[in-house]
């Protein structure tokens, strides 16, 4: 967990010290990421990889931006972990965009796994004729910006990169390679706005798998903004934090290793309303107390 790592106010020695933990610990302790990670983000994930694997007209290869192991495989084998891009959270990274991209870089050194390319613009240098689709949300974007930037150097053409993202989640020297995402589409492709992108890239790999360089991607997204209703956010009552607890307690009572995003989910579904950042931190107490019992 990154919440253990000393301050050392200098996020190079945090990461040292990181890369020191991350490989301390055993390979029977270890899972493939593609199994480790849960939550409806993943979950959607898996949907397309699923997509992908039936239809034989396009090729797909998969990888994991991860703020703690870096740019990874599925089938890559890790330690579970807690780390985050995101900017609350007791195991957020940084609040600093300059120190979130040199940890980025930094995660580029620690060898995980047995990956030829451990950056972005190093799987854009192996194969420049490739379509490269990236998604994530505007904290791992950022993260990943001086990457992705070195990438479109690498790249045969300009429209073979696309970035999926909600409106300013982009800084300007990318801004020409995003395709911006609207809530709206939620009521074709569902689910809440933290999965939207992912949503959205099962559905265009799935619907049209054929068109996937930028050009393509915008002229799909422009008739499904257009096919999209305005979606409406469903009333619900606010519930206390001791209500709130109950349901998690519930909900980890059934399964303990249940995510936090399914449980947010299921907790929406039933009435309820909970801000994410209220949500996240009365789930980690929960869970923190079970552990500890």
């Amino acid at each position: 967990m990154v919440r253990n790592l000393p301050y050392t106010g200098d996020i190079s020695t945090k990461c040292e010290l990181w890369k020191e933990r991350l490989l301390s610990v055993g390979s029977d302790k270890r899972l493939p990421a593609f199994d480790l990670y849960q939550g409806d983000y993943w979950a959607n994930i898996r949907r397309m990889v699923g997509a992908v694997q039936t239809k034989s007209c396009i090729d797909v290869r998969l990888w994991i931006a991860s703020a703690g192991c870096g740019l990874i495989c599925p089938s890559t084998l890790i330690p579970p972990y807690s780390a985050t891009f995101a900017p609350y959270g007791a195991d957020t990274v940084s609040s600093e965009i300059g120190e979130l991209r040199q940890w980025w870089k930094l995660l580029s050194s620690i060898r995980i796994g047995n990956e030829a390319h451990r950056s972005i613009s190093g799987l854009a240098s192996e194969d420049p004729e490739s379509l490269l689709l990236v998604t994530g949300s505007p904290a791992y974007l950022q993260a990943m910006a001086d990457d992705l930037q070195q990438a479109v150097s690498k790249i045969r053409h300009g429209a073979n990169l696309t970035i999926l993202c909600r409106r300013g989640a982009l800084p300007g020297e990318l801004e020409q390679f995003k395709v911006h995402l609207t809530a709206n589409m939620r009521s074709v492709v569902g689910g809440a706005l933290i999965s939207l992108s992912a949503r959205v890239l099962a559905w265009l790999v799935c619907n049209h798998p054929l068109a996937l360089n930028r050009p393509g991607i915008e002229t799909a997204l422009r008739q499904l903004n257009m096919d999209s209703g305005e979606f409406v956010v469903p009333k619900r009552k606010r519930a206390t934090d001791e209500e709130i607890k109950d349901f998690i307690s519930d909900r980890i009572e059934e399964d303990i290793r249940v995510s936090r995003s399914s449980v947010l989910t299921a907790f929406r579904r039933s009435g309820n309303a909970a801000e994410e950042k209220r949500f996240q931190m009365l789930f980690r107490e929960v869970k923190e107390k079970v552990n500890v019992a």
